[in-house]
């Protein structure tokens, strides 16, 4: 992924505007491009989100974890190797 397409995410998240040039989302966001994957504001991720992971002083969100946080948001059940992988 080149850096002037995240820049450009960043900057949309940052003006509400629903992103369009990242097919390919990055597997570890920041929270502002978290919030922008889902549709959701930063503060709304941070406090009912999926927890973050830590990479040093980075705090990162997983892909993964938000598609899964949305998931149970719209009652979707998970499929058994989904619910296998939350019991871990």
């Amino acid at each position: 992924m080149q850096s002037d397409q995240i820049s450009c995410a960043l900057l949309m998240a940052r003006h509400r505007a629903r992103p369009v040039l990242l097919p390919d989302w990055p597997r570890l966001m920041p929270i502002e491009l978290a919030a922008a994957y889902l549709s959701r504001s930063v503060s709304t991720i941070r406090d009912r989100g999926p927890t973050p992971k830590r990479d040093g002083r980075s705090i990162l969100y997983d892909r993964n974890d938000l598609d899964r946080w949305a998931d149970r948001l719209g009652g979707q059940p998970l499929t058994p190797t989904q619910r296998e992988e939350e019991a871990r």
